[in-house]
Parts: C-alpha cells; sequence; structure tokens
C-alpha cells in the first residue's frame, strides 16, 4: 500500500501555542539575567507585497516495504510498496493583493508541475477513475489533472474562494473533485511551522502534528497526531535556522503507521520569506489484527525561490 501524501504528507493553516523559556544562573553578587523583554526577537511569519512572484518547489517521498499474509483485507493480497507516496510539485506563485501585514489575500499559482500519489488503501473510487482516466488520454504517470493550468485564492472577501482560472470564467468546484488542492495552496504561502509570535534565540513552540502534513487533514477520516516542536537555533546575516523534531501517529482501517523524524528551516528575515524546509524521518506500519509489518523512510524538501526578471523586462 503506497503511504501518505494524499493521506499524511505534503501539507497546508495551523495556530500554535508558543511556549518560551531561557535559563540564566543568578547569585546575590551577579548581575541578574536580561528578562524576556529585553532579548531580541525574530518575527518569522512571511510578509508578501502585491504583484510580487516567487517559485515554490516540494518534493516529498516516502517508500515502503511492507508485508501481509494472503487473504488480509477480506483476500486482498498486498503489494510491498502499498504505502508508497509521494508529492512533486512545481509552482509558480503570484501574490495579487495582500493586507497592511503583508498577508497574501489573493494568490494565484500555476502549477507547472503537479505529480500525486497517495497510498493504495487511502484511494477512493473516485481517485482510481481519474488514474484510469488520463492513462487512457497519454498523461504522464501520476500526472494530476491540474498540471498546467492555474489557480486563485481568494480570501480578500467575506467567503474564501477557491477556482480554477478558465478562459472564459472560472470552475469553482475543484476543491470537490481534488479535496488536496485546498492545503497546497494554503502551503505555498502560509508555511506549516510559522510561531503565532515573534521569538528570541533559543526559542520554543509546539504546534499539532497534522500542521506539516496538512494533507491528512482533507484526505482521512483520522489524521495525525502527536507533536511537532519547533525551536530557533540561530539567526545570523538575516538568515534564521530553525529546527524541528516530530513523533507522529495515525491510523486508518485497521492499520497504524508511526513516522518520527527531524529536519530544518531555513528562512530569509531580510526578505521575510521562507527560503527552505528539510524534512526526514522513519515509518513503522503495523496492525493490532494482523501479522501485517512495515517499514520506510519519509524525505521532504520545500524550496521557495524568486523570479529573476528577464533581460527584456528590465
Amino acid at each position: 500500500m503506497r503511504s501518505t501524501v494524499r493521506s499524511s504528507w505534503t501539507a497546508f493553516a495551523a495556530t500554535a501555542a508558543l511556549a518560551l523559556s531561557f535559563l540564566g544562573a543568578t547569585s546575590s553578587r551577579a548581575e541578574p539575567p536580561p528578562t524576556e523583554a529585553a532579548r531580541e526577537r525574530y518575527n518569522l511569519s512571511p510578509a508578501y507585497v502585491a504583484k510580487e512572484s516567487f517559485r515554490v518547489r516540494k518534493r516529498y517521498r516516502q517508500s515502503t516495504i511492507t508485508d501481509a499474509p494472503v487473504g488480509y483485507f477480506g483476500g486482498k493480497n498486498l503489494n510491498f510498496s502499498d504505502y508508497d507516496a509521494y508529492l512533486d510539485i512545481d509552482v509558480l506563485v503570484t501574490v495579487e493583493e495582500v493586507d497592511a501585514k503583508g498577508d497574501a489575500q489573493v494568490w494565484s499559482a500555476l502549477f507547472e508541475r503537479f505529480r500525486f500519489d497517495m497510498p493504495n488503501p487511502l484511494e477512493s473510487t473516485e481517485a482510481r477513475a481519474l488514474h484510469a482516466e488520463g492513462k487512457r488520454q497519454g498523461e504522464e504517470r501520476d500526472a494530476h489533472p491540474l498540471e498546467g493550468e492555474t489557480v486563485k485564492f481568494d480570501r480578500s472577501g467575506p467567503k474564501t474562494r477557491i477556482y480554477k482560472v478558465l478562459k472564459n470564467g472560472e470552475d469553482a468546484g475543484i476543491t470537490t473533485r481534488f479535496p488536496e488542492l485546498l492545503p497546497i495552496m494554503q502551503s505555498v504561502v502560509e508555511p506549516d511551522w510559522v510561531p503565532v509570535d515573534s521569538v528570541p534565540v533559543g526559542g520554543e513552540w509546539e504546534m499539532p502534528a497534522d500542521t506539516i502534513f496538512r494533507l491528512t487533514r482533507v484526505l482521512t477520516r483520522e489524521p495525525l497526531k502527536g507533536v511537532l516542536k519547533c525551536k530557533l537555533a540561530s539567526v545570523s546575516d538575516q538568515v534564521a535556522v530553525i529546527e524541528l523534531r516530530a513523533v507522529l501517529g495515525e491510523e486508518f482501517r485497521r492499520v497504524r503507521m508511526d513516522i518520527s523524524g527531524k529536519g530544518r528551516i531555513v528562512v530569509d528575515l531580510k526578505r521575510r520569506h521562507p527560503a527552505k524546509t528539510e524534512f526526514q524521518g522513519e515509518v513503522q506500519i503495523s496492525s493490532k489484527t494482523s501479522n501485517l509489518r512495515g517499514t520506510g523512510t519519509v524525505i521532504a524538501t520545500t524550496e521557495w525561490l524568486p523570479v529573476m526578471a528577464s533581460p527584456a523586462a528590465k
């Protein structure tokens, strides 16, 4: 069974409880340590300007080896890689409107590359039909129907609107047909790890597990559980480095999947933009009702790249 991008992984706008602490030795003769308010704090939330463009490249791959006896799941034998999954997108993002804080309110995403594969046990009948239709039309393996299309996200009004841009109008039904689109569209401008407040070097915060794999919130009945812990490790030359650790778990259709791993996040403080995230982890698959067992690895990266103006545009 392939493992989760549609289930657990790649991910999209969570709130977090900020927990900051620091230690300092004191004595009756020593100067008191600086107060928390006196420490320099850094705002890690992105800030954009209208009409700016940048490229987002996301790569998520989970590789597993799973074994189960004949007759498991009503007589169906399992392929050793049924829990494999991946997300591979290359998106040109244009921010069209921002608010006073620099938060994106309207943005468009041109999916120049959109490859998406979910675990076999989580595939719906509709998903299988889309794969079959794509093969009949000669599409490349796992090419998403929205590859090559432009999608717009508009939350400037009282109700959020997500639609595909057409030559003569718009297609507003795409999130119903493709529920994975909502978290992906959110994640290109709202990184999953952003704290709710500014933090000093050494500051730590913790967030719900599914923030880094926000696809689970729309694709599975049992979202990931666990914690995602972040720490602002260093700041140098206007570049912030965040360390993260994750211990996550999920159960679906009598199968338990656990992921543990660590990674790092790089933030360009001068531009107030994320630059890169990296995550590596291990997967353990098990079941209480059978001898199904599996192991695997997760490797995920996301890059935010500035779009350079062409010589003709200068």
